[in-house]
């Protein structure tokens, strides 16, 4: 079943238009980024579930689809998404789930995607829900900068369509200047998993 968006966390900053509806891309609001800087356990914290999930999926066979960075950089692709995580969690205040194994059973914070990237461009997959709310997260530890948001619909545009990598499967990159304000990021329904 898909989620759906209740209500912006700042009615003040919402886009104009139904109360569900968000404007896709030439519409979009100037992103007013949020820094936060996680503390040393934090840091210490969120790696240790990074490797966990690096080990896990080593131990079960499995393989990232999407190798960007290739195979030096993936044991630090999943401690720096988890550092993401920490990070947009402790921006707005919610509980992190800090999940392993979870993937898309239970949501990275709340019921947000949390996507960290080194270049600032929001990673949205083609099969991705489109009803997913995905957030923008930059930076390295201990600083981190929650960019904005998106939802999944409105990232497939055909020019956002990239393979960086050869040989790898090509997602949507938004590029963070055409993200939401995250002062409008809605509040969902749903639960907030672990603690």
């Amino acid at each position: 079943m898909e989620r759906q968006i209740e209500k912006p966390l700042h009615a003040a900053c919402a886009p104009t238009g139904s109360e569900h509806h968000y404007p896709a891309g030439s519409q979009a609001m100037t992103p007013a980024p949020m820094n936060v800087t996680l503390t040393d356990a934090e840091i210490m914290f969120a790696a240790t579930i990074g490797l966990r999930r690096e080990l896990e999926a080593r131990n079960s066979g499995r393989r990232n689809r999407y190798e960007y960075g290739g195979e030096p950089f993936a044991w630090g692709k999943h401690v720096v998404g988890a550092l993401a995580e920490k990070a947009f969690a402790k921006a707005l205040g919610l509980k992190w789930c800090a999940g392993v194994n979870t993937f898309r059973d239970v949501s990275d914070v709340a019921d947000y995607e949390v996507r960290w990237s080194r270049d600032g461009r929001l990673k949205c997959r083609p099969d991705e829900k489109d009803g997913e709310v995905l957030v923008g997260v930059a930076g390295a530890a201990p600083v981190f900068t929650v960019q904005g948001w998106m939802l999944a619909a409105h990232a497939k545009r055909q020019e956002w369509l990239d393979a960086p990598v050869k040989n790898q499967p090509p997602a949507y990159f938004v590029p963070a200047s055409m993200l939401y304000c995250i002062s409008t990021l809605p509040v969902r329904a749903g639960r907030i998993e672990g603690g």
